[in-house]
């Protein structure tokens, strides 16, 4: 019986097969092996982004070992190779520790569906990550980045908005472009944001300055609307141009010039544009989208917010992230006062005998005043 026994994809032998093979028709083009099968699973699970990190690395550790390298070619020593291959290529220590982390569970996938006997990196070590040195934009800093828009233009109150809402809420570049106009509160002080990330609706209250900044930019949006556009009347033609009226042809908060929705990349120009305007200026300001979040939510560690309530205006999938954040702000801990002492009301020194313990206090205040009085020639 066991040798008429059909095996298993797992009991099959597979170092021989490729690791990423590109089979071509004459009407259709696919690729197949491991890696093609575990970028599609993330494919159909991550967002984009991630998605985008896995296949840089399994694309630049295929592209190490070779085009004809085969399952067999994955290997502790190959790992431990292509650490230091990474290392060497000038990368920051933490895009090592992102690549390995990308690798190792691409390996740990490989065992796991019978790729491999083992996850052959369990004995590769993955590269610890490096907390970044990052310090709370102050409020100088804020002023020069606020004060660098002309509010009375519709692009100078639409970007005024965007880091006014970037500094008030945390949220990521791409809740914000996609931020719809129906989920923006302002009379009752709240956004909804909803994160392709973590497939989820979070509610984040909304300060009455940035409420104050966004009702500019929608009545500098009206404005701009109304005003009618000149374009060449046929393309190419350079000596003739008609009048159109502007419409809004999206149903986010934040519109284009164009009436069309605001992308990751215009934003992203936007706030490069930004840096380059301070640099110029004296005043270099190392800003990037992220960087708001970033002080967002340090402050509110900072401020001795709830992690519970930081955690949900982050839309954090788990308490171990926020806590990343209040442990970047351990060396401004000493300036966070308790809301509450632990030895309020509690008598700890005991008191003097033969006198009351407020009888010296008053009997000082008094003497100075007096003295005080006698100073001033008033007595």
């Amino acid at each position: 019986m066991d040798k008429n026994r059909r095996k298993t994809f797992a009991d099959l032998d597979h170092d021989h097969e490729p690791l990423l093979e590109t089979v071509a028709g004459r009407s259709y083009s696919r690729q197949l092996g491991p890696i093609a099968e575990f970028l599609a699973k993330k494919e159909a699970e991550q967002a984009p982004k991630t998605l985008a990190g896995y296949q840089s690395t399994l694309y630049r550790f295929h592209e190490f070992l070779g085009a004809d390298a085969t399952v067999a070619d994955v290997t502790d020593v190959s790992g431990h190779r292509f650490l230091k291959h990474l290392r060497e290529s000038g990368l920051s220590d933490n895009s090592v520790a992102t690549h390995f982390r990308n690798l190792k569970a691409f390996t740990v996938w490989m065992h796991k569906k019978g790729w491999t006997e083992r996850d052959r990196f369990e004995d590769v070590k993955r590269p610890a990550f490096v907390r970044p040195k990052f310090d709370t934009l102050t409020d100088d800093q804020k002023r020069l980045i606020l004060s660098a828009f002309d509010p009375k233009t519709f692009l100078g109150a639409r970007n005024l908005a965007v880091v006014c809402v970037f500094l008030d809420t945390g949220v990521r570049l791409e809740e914000l472009v996609h931020l719809e106009e129906k989920h923006v509160h302002l009379d009752r002080a709240f956004v909804e944001v909803y994160s392709r990330k973590t497939d989820d609706w979070r509610v984040i209250p909304l300060s009455s300055e940035t409420i104050d900044v966004c009702r500019h930019y929608l009545e500098a949006r009206g404005h701009y609307l109304q005003l009618p556009v000149r374009h060449r009347a046929a393309p190419g033609d350079v000596n003739h141009r008609v009048k159109e009226r502007r419409r809004l042809n999206t149903l986010t908060f934040f519109c284009s010039w164009k009436g069309e929705a605001l992308t990751e990349n215009g934003v992203g120009l936007m706030i490069r544009h930004l840096r380059k305007r301070l640099a110029d200026a004296g005043t270099p300001i190392h800003i990037h989208p992220h960087l708001f979040r970033h002080n967002f939510l340090t402050e509110k560690a900072l401020d001795g917010e709830n992690p519970s309530l930081v955690r949900r205006w982050a839309g954090h999938r788990s308490y171990e992230m926020t806590d990343y954040y209040f442990g970047l702000a351990e060396s401004k801990l000493a300036a966070i006062q308790p809301k509450r002492s632990s030895l309020g009301g509690l008598a700890v020194l005991p008191t003097k005998r033969g006198r009351p313990r407020g009888a010296t206090d008053r009997r000082r205040r008094f003497s100075g005043q007096s003295q005080g009085a006698t100073c001033d020639g008033t007595k």
